[in-house]
Protein backbone atom coordinates (compact mmCIF):
# COMPACT_ATOMS: atom_id res chain seq x y z
CA UNK A 1 0.00 0.00 0.00
CA UNK A 2 3.14 2.03 -0.22
CA UNK A 3 2.84 3.55 3.59
CA UNK A 4 6.64 4.64 3.43
CA UNK A 5 5.51 6.75 0.47
CA UNK A 6 2.09 7.69 1.87
CA UNK A 7 4.02 9.07 5.34
CA UNK A 8 6.25 11.18 3.46
CA UNK A 9 3.79 12.74 0.98
CA UNK A 10 1.62 13.48 4.42
CA UNK A 11 5.01 14.97 6.05
CA UNK A 12 5.34 17.01 2.76
CA UNK A 13 2.01 18.57 3.62
CA UNK A 14 2.79 19.55 6.92
CA UNK A 15 6.10 21.28 5.90
CA UNK A 16 3.81 23.15 3.33
CA UNK A 17 1.03 23.89 5.42
CA UNK A 18 2.33 25.21 8.67
CA UNK A 19 0.24 24.04 11.76
CA UNK A 20 -0.93 20.68 9.98
CA UNK A 21 -0.24 17.80 11.33
CA UNK A 22 0.53 14.55 10.10
CA UNK A 23 -2.83 12.93 11.90
CA UNK A 24 -4.92 16.19 10.35
CA UNK A 25 -3.21 15.21 6.76
CA UNK A 26 -4.25 11.75 6.55
CA UNK A 27 -7.75 12.86 7.68
CA UNK A 28 -8.17 14.67 4.58
CA UNK A 29 -6.86 12.23 2.14
CA UNK A 30 -9.95 10.17 3.04
CA UNK A 31 -7.74 6.85 4.13
CA UNK A 32 -9.09 5.87 7.56
CA UNK A 33 -9.43 3.32 9.93
CA UNK A 34 -13.36 2.55 10.26
CA UNK A 35 -12.79 -0.74 12.30
CA UNK A 36 -12.34 -0.62 16.03
CA UNK A 37 -9.52 -1.27 17.57
CA UNK A 38 -10.85 -3.00 20.80
CA UNK A 39 -11.70 -6.22 21.04
CA UNK A 40 -14.40 -6.88 19.26
CA UNK A 41 -12.55 -5.74 15.01
CA UNK A 42 -16.52 -6.30 13.56
CA UNK A 43 -17.41 -2.79 15.26
CA UNK A 44 -17.86 -0.01 12.87
CA UNK A 45 -15.74 3.57 13.19
CA UNK A 46 -18.30 6.37 13.07
CA UNK A 47 -17.26 8.33 10.45
CA UNK A 48 -17.28 11.76 10.98
CA UNK A 49 -16.43 11.01 14.60
CA UNK A 50 -20.24 12.32 16.19
CA UNK A 51 -19.92 15.27 18.79
CA UNK A 52 -22.03 14.88 22.28
CA UNK A 53 -23.82 17.71 21.25
CA UNK A 54 -27.81 16.86 20.46
CA UNK A 55 -27.76 19.60 17.77
CA UNK A 56 -25.30 17.74 15.99
CA UNK A 57 -27.38 16.45 12.41
CA UNK A 58 -25.22 13.26 13.20
CA UNK A 59 -26.89 12.58 16.23
CA UNK A 60 -30.59 12.43 15.18
CA UNK A 61 -32.39 9.04 15.90
CA UNK A 62 -32.41 6.77 12.97
CA UNK A 63 -36.31 7.46 12.09
CA UNK A 64 -35.70 11.17 11.71
CA UNK A 65 -32.50 10.82 9.95
CA UNK A 66 -34.61 8.65 7.27
CA UNK A 67 -37.90 10.87 7.46
CA UNK A 68 -35.89 13.66 6.57
CA UNK A 69 -34.36 11.07 3.45
CA UNK A 70 -37.86 10.87 2.19
CA UNK A 71 -38.76 14.32 2.47
CA UNK A 72 -35.42 15.77 0.62
CA UNK A 73 -36.30 12.50 -2.25
CA UNK A 74 -39.89 13.69 -2.26
CA UNK A 75 -39.01 17.11 -2.82
CA UNK A 76 -36.45 16.28 -5.73
CA UNK A 77 -38.88 14.73 -7.47
CA UNK A 78 -41.79 16.91 -7.12
CA UNK A 79 -39.28 19.61 -8.64
CA UNK A 80 -37.97 17.52 -11.53
CA UNK A 81 -41.60 16.05 -12.49
CA UNK A 82 -43.55 19.94 -12.85
CA UNK A 83 -40.67 20.48 -15.17
CA UNK A 84 -39.20 17.66 -17.01
CA UNK A 85 -43.36 15.41 -17.48
CA UNK A 86 -44.72 18.85 -18.61
CA UNK A 87 -43.06 17.64 -21.68
CA UNK A 88 -46.02 14.96 -22.19
CA UNK A 89 -48.28 18.07 -22.24
CA UNK A 90 -46.72 20.11 -25.56
CA UNK A 91 -50.24 18.57 -27.18
CA UNK A 92 -52.09 20.66 -24.60
CA UNK A 93 -49.85 23.86 -24.43
CA UNK A 94 -49.98 23.91 -28.26
CA UNK A 95 -53.79 24.28 -28.62
CA UNK A 96 -53.81 27.37 -26.38
CA UNK A 97 -50.40 28.86 -27.78
CA UNK A 98 -50.56 28.47 -31.35
CA UNK A 99 -53.51 30.18 -31.25
CA UNK A 100 -51.28 33.15 -29.31
CA UNK A 101 -49.15 32.97 -32.40
CA UNK A 102 -46.42 31.13 -30.72
CA UNK A 103 -43.99 28.97 -33.06
CA UNK A 104 -43.11 25.68 -31.81
CA UNK A 105 -39.89 26.42 -31.56
CA UNK A 106 -41.16 28.84 -28.48
CA UNK A 107 -43.43 26.16 -26.90
CA UNK A 108 -40.75 23.74 -26.81
CA UNK A 109 -38.90 26.24 -24.84
CA UNK A 110 -41.75 25.95 -22.41
CA UNK A 111 -39.52 22.73 -21.39
CA UNK A 112 -35.65 23.70 -22.39
CA UNK A 113 -35.15 26.76 -20.61
CA UNK A 114 -36.61 25.41 -17.25
CA UNK A 115 -34.81 22.37 -17.52
CA UNK A 116 -30.99 24.15 -17.85
CA UNK A 117 -31.99 26.54 -15.14
CA UNK A 118 -32.01 23.84 -12.62
CA UNK A 119 -28.70 22.73 -13.97
CA UNK A 120 -27.32 26.34 -13.24
CA UNK A 121 -29.12 26.85 -9.79
CA UNK A 122 -26.20 24.64 -8.58
CA UNK A 123 -23.91 27.32 -9.12
CA UNK A 124 -25.88 29.76 -7.37
CA UNK A 125 -27.28 28.01 -4.45
CA UNK A 126 -24.62 26.09 -2.84
CA UNK A 127 -21.99 29.42 -2.30
CA UNK A 128 -24.89 30.64 -0.38
CA UNK A 129 -25.75 27.71 1.34
CA UNK A 130 -22.17 27.09 2.73
CA UNK A 131 -22.45 30.86 4.20
CA UNK A 132 -25.81 31.03 5.34
CA UNK A 133 -26.84 27.49 5.94
CA UNK A 134 -28.44 24.72 4.24
CA UNK A 135 -32.12 24.84 5.77
CA UNK A 136 -32.67 28.53 5.16
CA UNK A 137 -31.57 27.69 1.00
CA UNK A 138 -33.37 24.72 0.98
CA UNK A 139 -37.14 25.98 2.59
CA UNK A 140 -36.67 29.56 0.46
CA UNK A 141 -36.48 26.29 -2.54
CA UNK A 142 -39.86 24.16 -1.14
CA UNK A 143 -41.53 28.45 -0.81
CA UNK A 144 -40.14 28.87 -4.27
CA UNK A 145 -41.65 25.82 -5.77
CA UNK A 146 -44.56 26.05 -4.25
CA UNK A 147 -45.14 29.78 -5.29
CA UNK A 148 -44.28 29.03 -8.66
CA UNK A 149 -46.89 25.94 -9.20
CA UNK A 150 -49.49 28.45 -7.66
CA UNK A 151 -48.85 31.13 -10.41
CA UNK A 152 -48.34 28.76 -13.48
CA UNK A 153 -51.67 27.66 -12.61
CA UNK A 154 -53.11 31.38 -12.62
CA UNK A 155 -50.87 32.16 -15.97
CA UNK A 156 -52.87 34.45 -18.58
CA UNK A 157 -50.36 33.74 -21.53
CA UNK A 158 -47.21 32.49 -22.99
CA UNK A 159 -44.55 34.66 -21.54
CA UNK A 160 -46.36 34.60 -18.03
CA UNK A 161 -46.14 30.54 -18.25
CA UNK A 162 -42.67 30.59 -19.27
CA UNK A 163 -41.29 33.23 -16.50
CA UNK A 164 -43.05 30.72 -14.10
CA UNK A 165 -41.85 27.95 -15.45
CA UNK A 166 -38.56 29.47 -15.23
CA UNK A 167 -38.81 30.28 -11.45
CA UNK A 168 -40.30 26.92 -10.88
CA UNK A 169 -36.80 25.24 -12.81
CA UNK A 170 -34.43 27.38 -10.44
CA UNK A 171 -36.39 25.95 -7.31
CA UNK A 172 -36.61 22.53 -7.95
CA UNK A 173 -33.81 20.37 -7.75
CA UNK A 174 -32.81 17.66 -10.32
CA UNK A 175 -31.99 14.29 -8.52
CA UNK A 176 -29.31 12.18 -9.99
CA UNK A 177 -31.43 10.11 -13.00
CA UNK A 178 -32.47 10.87 -15.97
CA UNK A 179 -35.50 8.52 -15.78
CA UNK A 180 -38.26 10.87 -16.65
CA UNK A 181 -38.31 12.29 -19.97
CA UNK A 182 -41.68 12.78 -21.35
CA UNK A 183 -43.06 10.80 -23.56
CA UNK A 184 -43.22 14.18 -26.62
CA UNK A 185 -44.08 12.50 -29.72
CA UNK A 186 -45.14 15.84 -31.84
CA UNK A 187 -40.95 17.24 -31.15
CA UNK A 188 -39.12 17.04 -34.98
CA UNK A 189 -35.39 16.72 -35.51
CA UNK A 190 -35.00 20.53 -35.55
CA UNK A 191 -36.48 20.99 -32.60
CA UNK A 192 -34.66 18.54 -30.45
CA UNK A 193 -32.65 20.30 -27.62
CA UNK A 194 -34.76 17.48 -25.55
CA UNK A 195 -34.12 17.62 -21.35
CA UNK A 196 -30.95 17.47 -19.55
CA UNK A 197 -29.88 15.26 -16.51
CA UNK A 198 -29.18 18.17 -14.31
CA UNK A 199 -28.91 17.12 -10.66
CA UNK A 200 -29.22 18.78 -7.11
CA UNK A 201 -25.97 19.19 -5.03
CA UNK A 202 -27.73 20.91 -2.10
CA UNK A 203 -29.84 17.59 -1.46
CA UNK A 204 -26.93 15.03 -1.42
CA UNK A 205 -24.75 17.45 0.54
CA UNK A 206 -27.54 17.32 3.38
CA UNK A 207 -28.01 13.90 3.64
CA UNK A 208 -23.94 13.15 3.67
CA UNK A 209 -23.87 15.39 6.58
CA UNK A 210 -26.89 13.34 8.34
CA UNK A 211 -24.85 10.13 7.61
CA UNK A 212 -22.06 8.35 8.60
CA UNK A 213 -19.27 6.93 5.62
CA UNK A 214 -20.49 3.39 6.43
CA UNK A 215 -24.18 4.65 5.29
CA UNK A 216 -23.52 6.67 2.05
CA UNK A 217 -23.87 4.17 -0.47
CA UNK A 218 -26.75 3.05 1.30
CA UNK A 219 -28.68 6.59 1.62
CA UNK A 220 -27.45 7.74 -1.98
CA UNK A 221 -28.82 4.61 -3.72
CA UNK A 222 -31.97 5.26 -1.49
CA UNK A 223 -32.50 8.58 -3.08
CA UNK A 224 -32.19 7.33 -6.11
CA UNK A 225 -34.56 4.24 -5.85
CA UNK A 226 -37.46 6.53 -4.72
CA UNK A 227 -36.89 8.99 -7.17
CA UNK A 228 -36.72 7.03 -9.72
CA UNK A 229 -40.13 5.10 -8.64
CA UNK A 230 -42.16 7.81 -7.61
CA UNK A 231 -40.84 10.56 -10.30
CA UNK A 232 -41.35 7.81 -13.31
CA UNK A 233 -44.91 7.20 -12.33
CA UNK A 234 -45.27 10.52 -12.09
CA UNK A 235 -44.49 11.42 -15.05
CA UNK A 236 -45.99 8.59 -16.61
CA UNK A 237 -49.68 9.25 -15.11
CA UNK A 238 -49.35 13.49 -16.04
CA UNK A 239 -50.87 13.42 -19.30
CA UNK A 240 -53.85 11.52 -17.93
CA UNK A 241 -54.02 14.14 -15.11
CA UNK A 242 -54.09 16.82 -17.10
CA UNK A 243 -56.56 15.26 -20.06
CA UNK A 244 -58.72 15.03 -16.39
CA UNK A 245 -58.15 18.50 -14.75
CA UNK A 246 -56.65 20.47 -17.38
CA UNK A 247 -53.53 21.49 -17.85
CA UNK A 248 -53.46 24.75 -16.07
CA UNK A 249 -55.17 22.94 -12.72
CA UNK A 250 -51.89 19.80 -13.12
CA UNK A 251 -50.15 23.33 -11.75
CA UNK A 252 -52.36 23.04 -8.92
CA UNK A 253 -52.27 19.21 -8.20
CA UNK A 254 -48.62 19.94 -7.73
CA UNK A 255 -48.95 22.73 -5.64
CA UNK A 256 -50.85 21.10 -3.25
CA UNK A 257 -47.98 18.37 -3.41
CA UNK A 258 -45.24 20.96 -2.60
CA UNK A 259 -47.25 22.72 -0.37
CA UNK A 260 -47.34 19.75 1.69
CA UNK A 261 -43.77 18.48 1.30
CA UNK A 262 -42.85 22.59 2.35
CA UNK A 263 -44.99 22.27 5.43
CA UNK A 264 -42.83 18.72 5.95
CA UNK A 265 -39.48 20.19 5.38
CA UNK A 266 -40.20 23.21 7.53
CA UNK A 267 -41.20 21.03 10.74
CA UNK A 268 -38.91 18.39 9.92
CA UNK A 269 -35.82 19.12 8.47
CA UNK A 270 -32.96 20.66 10.20
CA UNK A 271 -30.28 22.28 9.71
CA UNK A 272 -26.62 19.71 8.99
CA UNK A 273 -24.12 22.32 8.89
CA UNK A 274 -21.91 21.53 11.48
CA UNK A 275 -18.44 22.53 13.18
CA UNK A 276 -16.13 19.87 13.30
CA UNK A 277 -12.33 19.49 13.72
CA UNK A 278 -10.53 18.01 10.99
CA UNK A 279 -9.42 15.28 13.10
CA UNK A 280 -13.05 13.96 13.27
CA UNK A 281 -12.91 12.82 9.88
CA UNK A 282 -10.22 10.55 10.64
CA UNK A 283 -12.32 8.91 13.64
CA UNK A 284 -9.65 10.53 16.02
CA UNK A 285 -9.57 11.98 19.46
CA UNK A 286 -10.08 15.46 19.48
CA UNK A 287 -6.92 17.81 20.32
CA UNK A 288 -6.91 21.18 21.12
CA UNK A 289 -6.72 22.75 17.80
CA UNK A 290 -8.79 24.75 16.32
CA UNK A 291 -11.67 23.66 14.88
CA UNK A 292 -12.47 22.43 11.39
CA UNK A 293 -15.26 24.53 10.34
CA UNK A 294 -18.12 22.50 8.38
CA UNK A 295 -20.66 25.61 9.82
CA UNK A 296 -21.87 28.45 11.86
CA UNK A 297 -24.41 26.28 13.65
CA UNK A 298 -22.22 26.37 17.13
CA UNK A 299 -20.04 29.06 18.16
CA UNK A 300 -16.05 28.64 18.72
CA UNK A 301 -15.99 28.21 22.22
CA UNK A 302 -18.49 25.32 21.86
CA UNK A 303 -16.41 23.99 18.61
CA UNK A 304 -13.69 24.07 20.88
CA UNK A 305 -15.49 22.43 23.57
CA UNK A 306 -16.36 19.56 21.21
CA UNK A 307 -12.56 18.85 19.68
CA UNK A 308 -11.45 18.88 23.26
CA UNK A 309 -14.47 16.10 24.23
CA UNK A 310 -14.38 14.13 21.18
CA UNK A 311 -13.28 10.39 21.44
CA UNK A 312 -13.28 7.32 18.92
CA UNK A 313 -16.68 6.73 18.86
CA UNK A 314 -18.15 3.08 17.14
CA UNK A 315 -21.60 1.62 16.06
CA UNK A 316 -21.88 0.17 19.34
CA UNK A 317 -19.95 2.78 21.42
CA UNK A 318 -20.62 6.24 20.74
CA UNK A 319 -20.45 9.12 22.79
CA UNK A 320 -23.29 9.96 24.69
CA UNK A 321 -25.69 13.26 24.53
CA UNK A 322 -24.45 15.71 26.98
CA UNK A 323 -27.68 17.77 27.76
CA UNK A 324 -25.51 19.93 30.95
CA UNK A 325 -22.66 21.58 28.43
CA UNK A 326 -24.96 21.31 25.42
CA UNK A 327 -28.71 22.27 25.79
CA UNK A 328 -30.92 20.65 23.60
CA UNK A 329 -32.20 23.11 20.81
CA UNK A 330 -36.13 24.57 22.19
CA UNK A 331 -38.67 23.46 19.75
CA UNK A 332 -39.40 27.37 18.60
CA UNK A 333 -35.33 27.66 17.87
CA UNK A 334 -35.55 24.24 15.98
CA UNK A 335 -38.10 25.88 13.58
CA UNK A 336 -36.46 28.88 12.67
CA UNK A 337 -36.11 28.96 9.49
CA UNK A 338 -32.03 30.45 9.90
CA UNK A 339 -30.87 28.82 13.26
CA UNK A 340 -27.25 29.43 12.60
CA UNK A 341 -26.77 33.69 13.31
CA UNK A 342 -23.51 33.21 11.74
CA UNK A 343 -22.89 34.37 8.35
CA UNK A 344 -19.76 34.10 6.69
CA UNK A 345 -19.16 34.78 2.84
CA UNK A 346 -15.78 33.95 2.79
CA UNK A 347 -17.24 30.13 2.75
CA UNK A 348 -19.14 30.88 -0.66
CA UNK A 349 -15.81 32.29 -1.95
CA UNK A 350 -14.10 29.25 -0.76
CA UNK A 351 -16.34 26.80 -2.69
CA UNK A 352 -15.75 29.14 -6.12
CA UNK A 353 -12.17 28.81 -5.41
CA UNK A 354 -12.24 25.15 -4.83
CA UNK A 355 -13.94 24.31 -7.65
CA UNK A 356 -11.84 26.15 -9.69
CA UNK A 357 -8.95 23.89 -8.22
CA UNK A 358 -10.29 20.59 -8.14
CA UNK A 359 -11.33 20.44 -11.45
CA UNK A 360 -7.94 19.99 -12.71
CA UNK A 361 -7.47 17.06 -10.59
CA UNK A 362 -7.03 13.76 -12.83
CA UNK A 363 -9.74 11.49 -10.73
CA UNK A 364 -12.62 14.62 -10.08
CA UNK A 365 -12.07 15.27 -13.77
CA UNK A 366 -12.56 11.57 -14.81
CA UNK A 367 -15.49 11.25 -12.20
CA UNK A 368 -17.18 14.36 -14.06
CA UNK A 369 -16.37 13.03 -17.29
CA UNK A 370 -17.56 9.12 -16.63
CA UNK A 371 -21.03 10.77 -14.62
CA UNK A 372 -21.70 13.55 -17.86
CA UNK A 373 -21.35 10.51 -20.54
CA UNK A 374 -23.12 7.85 -18.55
CA UNK A 375 -25.70 10.11 -18.43
CA UNK A 376 -25.66 11.52 -21.61
CA UNK A 377 -26.07 8.33 -23.40
CA UNK A 378 -29.09 7.75 -21.26
CA UNK A 379 -30.88 10.53 -22.36
CA UNK A 380 -29.81 10.37 -25.79
CA UNK A 381 -31.68 6.98 -25.49
CA UNK A 382 -34.22 9.12 -24.50
CA UNK A 383 -33.97 11.37 -26.88
CA UNK A 384 -34.45 8.64 -29.51
CA UNK A 385 -37.02 7.11 -27.96
CA UNK A 386 -39.03 10.08 -27.35
CA UNK A 387 -38.34 12.76 -29.20
CA UNK A 388 -37.67 11.69 -32.64
CA UNK A 389 -40.70 9.66 -33.72
CA UNK A 390 -38.79 6.73 -32.20
CA UNK A 391 -41.21 4.83 -30.25
CA UNK A 392 -44.29 5.83 -32.51
CA UNK A 393 -42.24 4.35 -35.23
CA UNK A 394 -40.53 1.40 -33.57
CA UNK A 395 -43.22 0.51 -31.06
CA UNK A 396 -46.10 1.24 -32.72
CA UNK A 397 -45.22 0.33 -36.49
CA UNK A 398 -44.75 -3.27 -37.34
CA UNK A 399 -43.41 -6.03 -36.40
CA UNK A 400 -44.17 -4.30 -32.69
CA UNK A 401 -47.84 -2.77 -33.18
CA UNK A 402 -47.89 -0.98 -29.92
CA UNK A 403 -51.04 0.51 -29.22
CA UNK A 404 -50.22 4.31 -28.68
CA UNK A 405 -51.51 4.56 -25.50
CA UNK A 406 -48.96 2.11 -23.98
CA UNK A 407 -46.13 3.73 -25.52
CA UNK A 408 -45.64 6.04 -22.37
CA UNK A 409 -44.82 3.01 -20.72
CA UNK A 410 -42.07 1.98 -22.16
CA UNK A 411 -39.95 3.57 -19.82
CA UNK A 412 -41.33 1.60 -17.13
CA UNK A 413 -38.42 -0.67 -16.96
CA UNK A 414 -36.53 1.99 -15.18
CA UNK A 415 -38.81 1.27 -12.26
CA UNK A 416 -37.87 -1.98 -11.88
CA UNK A 417 -34.48 -0.69 -11.93
CA UNK A 418 -35.37 1.12 -8.81
CA UNK A 419 -35.82 -2.29 -7.41
CA UNK A 420 -32.44 -3.80 -7.73
CA UNK A 421 -30.49 -0.50 -6.99
CA UNK A 422 -30.56 0.00 -3.55
CA UNK A 423 -29.79 -3.70 -2.75
CA UNK A 424 -27.30 -4.09 -5.51
CA UNK A 425 -25.39 -0.60 -5.32
CA UNK A 426 -26.42 0.90 -1.90
CA UNK A 427 -26.25 -2.42 0.75
CA UNK A 428 -23.42 -4.06 -1.49
CA UNK A 429 -21.57 -1.12 -1.53
CA UNK A 430 -21.30 -0.65 1.98
CA UNK A 431 -20.89 -4.07 2.53
CA UNK A 432 -18.02 -3.73 0.31
CA UNK A 433 -16.23 -1.42 1.97
CA UNK A 434 -16.41 -3.04 5.73
CA UNK A 435 -15.44 -6.31 3.58
CA UNK A 436 -12.39 -4.82 2.30
CA UNK A 437 -11.33 -2.56 5.15
CA UNK A 438 -11.50 -5.90 7.40
CA UNK A 439 -9.04 -7.42 4.85
CA UNK A 440 -6.72 -4.37 5.24
CA UNK A 441 -6.26 -4.17 9.02
CA UNK A 442 -9.39 -1.78 9.37
CA UNK A 443 -8.05 0.84 6.84
CA UNK A 444 -10.65 2.36 4.82
CA UNK A 445 -9.10 3.26 0.65
CA UNK A 446 -11.69 5.65 -0.96
CA UNK A 447 -10.62 3.86 -4.36
CA UNK A 448 -13.07 0.53 -2.89
CA UNK A 449 -15.92 2.35 -4.24
CA UNK A 450 -14.51 2.00 -7.49
CA UNK A 451 -14.73 -1.87 -7.30
CA UNK A 452 -18.59 -1.47 -7.76
CA UNK A 453 -17.82 0.31 -11.00
CA UNK A 454 -17.19 -3.00 -13.28
CA UNK A 455 -20.81 -4.91 -13.65
CA UNK A 456 -22.69 -1.78 -14.79
CA UNK A 457 -19.95 -0.44 -16.71
CA UNK A 458 -20.04 -3.72 -19.02
CA UNK A 459 -23.90 -3.43 -18.67
CA UNK A 460 -23.89 -0.27 -19.61
CA UNK A 461 -21.02 -0.61 -22.76
CA UNK A 462 -23.27 -4.41 -24.12
CA UNK A 463 -26.73 -2.17 -23.80
CA UNK A 464 -25.64 0.71 -25.63
CA UNK A 465 -24.63 -1.28 -28.89
CA UNK A 466 -27.95 -3.43 -28.43
CA UNK A 467 -30.30 -0.14 -28.12
CA UNK A 468 -28.24 0.81 -31.55
CA UNK A 469 -28.80 -2.22 -32.94
CA UNK A 470 -32.37 -3.12 -31.99
CA UNK A 471 -33.18 0.59 -33.48
CA UNK A 472 -31.42 -0.21 -36.25
CA UNK A 473 -33.24 -3.23 -37.01
CA UNK A 474 -35.94 -3.84 -35.48
CA UNK A 475 -37.26 -6.64 -37.82
CA UNK A 476 -34.34 -8.84 -36.39
CA UNK A 477 -34.55 -8.11 -32.90
CA UNK A 478 -37.61 -8.20 -29.82
CA UNK A 479 -39.26 -4.75 -28.85
CA UNK A 480 -38.13 -6.06 -25.19
CA UNK A 481 -34.39 -5.31 -26.30
CA UNK A 482 -35.24 -1.74 -26.72
CA UNK A 483 -36.59 -1.72 -23.33
CA UNK A 484 -34.24 -4.09 -21.96
CA UNK A 485 -31.20 -1.97 -22.90
CA UNK A 486 -32.64 1.92 -21.98
CA UNK A 487 -33.28 0.38 -18.34
CA UNK A 488 -29.55 -1.23 -18.47
CA UNK A 489 -27.66 1.95 -19.50
CA UNK A 490 -30.39 3.82 -16.82
CA UNK A 491 -28.62 1.19 -14.11
CA UNK A 492 -25.03 1.88 -15.33
CA UNK A 493 -25.89 5.98 -15.02
CA UNK A 494 -27.20 5.67 -10.85
CA UNK A 495 -24.32 3.10 -10.45
CA UNK A 496 -21.40 5.35 -11.93
CA UNK A 497 -23.21 8.54 -10.04
CA UNK A 498 -23.48 6.44 -6.35
CA UNK A 499 -19.87 5.28 -7.29
CA UNK A 500 -18.40 8.33 -8.16
CA UNK A 501 -19.91 10.20 -5.70
CA UNK A 502 -19.26 8.49 -2.55
CA UNK A 503 -15.53 7.95 -4.34
CA UNK A 504 -15.06 11.79 -3.97
CA UNK A 505 -16.75 12.26 -0.80
CA UNK A 506 -14.73 9.52 0.77
CA UNK A 507 -11.17 10.75 -0.80
CA UNK A 508 -12.05 14.91 -0.20
CA UNK A 509 -14.10 14.34 2.70
CA UNK A 510 -13.33 18.29 3.84
CA UNK A 511 -14.51 19.83 0.35
CA UNK A 512 -17.87 17.71 -0.09
CA UNK A 513 -19.98 21.03 -1.48
CA UNK A 514 -16.96 21.34 -3.85
CA UNK A 515 -17.17 18.06 -4.98
CA UNK A 516 -20.70 17.77 -5.04
CA UNK A 517 -21.66 21.17 -7.21
CA UNK A 518 -18.53 20.47 -9.31
CA UNK A 519 -19.84 16.69 -10.61
CA UNK A 520 -23.82 17.96 -10.35
CA UNK A 521 -23.64 20.86 -11.94
CA UNK A 522 -20.93 19.95 -15.00
CA UNK A 523 -22.66 16.58 -15.57
CA UNK A 524 -25.77 18.12 -16.64
CA UNK A 525 -24.21 21.05 -18.79
CA UNK A 526 -22.25 18.30 -20.40
CA UNK A 527 -24.69 15.73 -21.13
CA UNK A 528 -27.09 18.14 -22.30
CA UNK A 529 -24.16 19.22 -25.05
CA UNK A 530 -23.87 15.84 -26.31
CA UNK A 531 -28.09 15.80 -26.49
CA UNK A 532 -27.88 18.36 -28.38
CA UNK A 533 -25.14 16.98 -30.98
CA UNK A 534 -27.12 13.72 -31.21
CA UNK A 535 -28.89 14.39 -33.87
CA UNK A 536 -26.24 15.34 -36.54
CA UNK A 537 -24.26 12.87 -35.05
CA UNK A 538 -27.10 10.03 -35.60
CA UNK A 539 -27.31 11.76 -39.47
CA UNK A 540 -23.38 11.42 -39.84
CA UNK A 541 -22.92 8.06 -38.58
CA UNK A 542 -26.49 5.90 -38.05
CA UNK A 543 -27.92 5.00 -35.13
CA UNK A 544 -25.92 1.78 -34.34
CA UNK A 545 -22.44 2.97 -35.07
CA UNK A 546 -23.74 6.33 -33.14
CA UNK A 547 -24.44 3.87 -30.03
CA UNK A 548 -21.21 1.91 -30.83
CA UNK A 549 -19.25 4.90 -30.56
CA UNK A 550 -20.97 6.01 -26.71
CA UNK A 551 -20.39 2.48 -25.87
CA UNK A 552 -16.66 2.72 -26.77
CA UNK A 553 -16.34 5.57 -24.80
CA UNK A 554 -18.24 4.12 -21.73
CA UNK A 555 -16.06 1.22 -22.05
CA UNK A 556 -13.34 3.46 -21.87
CA UNK A 557 -14.32 5.44 -19.14
CA UNK A 558 -14.54 2.03 -17.02
CA UNK A 559 -10.84 1.23 -17.93
CA UNK A 560 -9.90 4.60 -16.73
CA UNK A 561 -11.65 3.79 -13.65
CA UNK A 562 -10.05 0.72 -13.14
CA UNK A 563 -6.49 2.59 -13.59
CA UNK A 564 -8.07 5.09 -10.83
CA UNK A 565 -8.54 2.58 -8.53
CA UNK A 566 -4.66 0.99 -9.19
CA UNK A 567 -3.28 4.63 -8.55
CA UNK A 568 -6.08 6.54 -6.97
CA UNK A 569 -3.99 6.44 -3.60
CA UNK A 570 -0.66 7.82 -4.83
CA UNK A 571 -2.85 10.70 -7.26
CA UNK A 572 -4.94 11.65 -3.80
CA UNK A 573 -1.61 12.07 -1.67
CA UNK A 574 -0.32 14.41 -4.53
CA UNK A 575 -3.54 16.23 -4.62
CA UNK A 576 -3.56 16.91 -0.70
CA UNK A 577 -1.73 20.37 -0.67
CA UNK A 578 -4.28 21.45 -2.48
CA UNK A 579 -7.31 20.59 -0.46
CA UNK A 580 -5.70 21.61 3.12
CA UNK A 581 -4.64 24.88 3.42
CA UNK A 582 -4.38 26.83 6.54
CA UNK A 583 -7.94 27.70 6.77
CA UNK A 584 -8.76 23.82 7.75
CA UNK A 585 -6.83 24.23 11.09
CA UNK A 586 -6.64 28.35 12.05
CA UNK A 587 -10.01 29.86 12.95
CA UNK A 588 -11.05 30.35 9.72
CA UNK A 589 -13.94 29.95 7.50
CA UNK A 590 -13.98 27.13 4.71
CA UNK A 591 -16.16 25.87 3.19
CA UNK A 592 -17.01 21.79 2.50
Amino acid sequence: MHHQDDHEALENVHFKVKGVTTEQAQAATGTISILSTSQDKNDVVLIPTPSSDPRDPLNMPMWRKWTVAVILSLYSCAGLTVVSAAGALISFFVGDYVREGRTYNEIVQLITIPTLSMGLRNFVIMPIALSIGRRPVYLFSTVLLFLGCILAAQNTGYSFHLGTRIIIGFAADKPQTAAFLPAVELLTDSDVFCLTGQSEALVPLMLKESFFLHERSKILAFQATFQGMIGCVLSIVSSNIASGVGWKNWYNVYAGITGVIMIASFLMVPETKFERPLEAYNGLPGTAAAPHKNSGSIGDKESQDYVEDAVPASVSNRPALDYTKYKAAPILQSLNPMPTTKVDWSEGWGIIKHMCTMILFPNVFLIIIANSWFLGVNIAQGTTINCLHSYGTVLNAPPYNWAEKWTGLASAGQIVVSFLLLPLVGVLGDRLVTYMARRNGGVHEPEVRLMTLAFPTIIGVFCAVLFGYAFSHPYKVHWFAILFSYAGVYFAFIAASVAGLTYLLDAYPTRSGSVLTLVCGCRGLISFGMTYSLTPTTDRLGHFAAYGMYAGVMGALGIGGFCLYLFGKRLRLWTLRFVVDAADIDNEPRCG
